[in-house]
């Protein structure tokens, strides 16, 4: 077979396992465009404790979840969610990361989490985010 040949065909075979992928939901976003897609996925990770409240990022990536006794969050990792009960020492560090806050965990499954914010989300999510830092000095300020 000539070189030319194999190229269409390659090309011709990537295309068709990317309809394929399309075609049967695989390019589908994570379920957070809005607060009910938020407390389905939150409910989903953590039925033992209901959603009461909801703030979620303006992009649709994450969401801060208010519960009884406490607070979780969810976000975004390719097609699915990732949800966390947050407890005190569970966050390493919040940084500001443009466009949006780095948060590093004492979490082995999910050590890095970078969040997509608005500038004032931002300072929002970290006051709120910062009674589960393992200390006040990790904080570094936001620019």
């Amino acid at each position: 077979m000539s070189l030319p040949f194999l190229l269409i065909v390659l090309a011709l075979g990537l295309a068709g396992i990317v309809l394929l992928v399309r075609r049967r939901g695989g390019a589908k976003a994570a379920p957070l465009a809005d607060a009910m897609g938020a407390r389905a996925a939150w409910g989903a990770a953590f039925p033992e404790y209901p959603a009461l409240g909801i703030i979620r990022a303006e992009s649709g990536q994450a969401a801060l979840i208010d519960f009884a006794g406490g607070r979780g969050l969810i976000w975004s990792a390719g097609e699915g969610t990732v949800a966390r009960v947050l407890r005190p020492g569970l966050l390493r560090t919040c940084t500001a990361k443009a466009p949006g806050l780095c948060l590093r965990l004492n979490d082995p499954d999910a050590p890095m989490v970078e969040l997509t914010l608005t500038e004032g989300e931002a300072h929002r999510w970290r006051d709120l985010l910062s009674p589960y830092l393992v200390g006040a000095d990790v904080m570094e300020p936001l620019v």
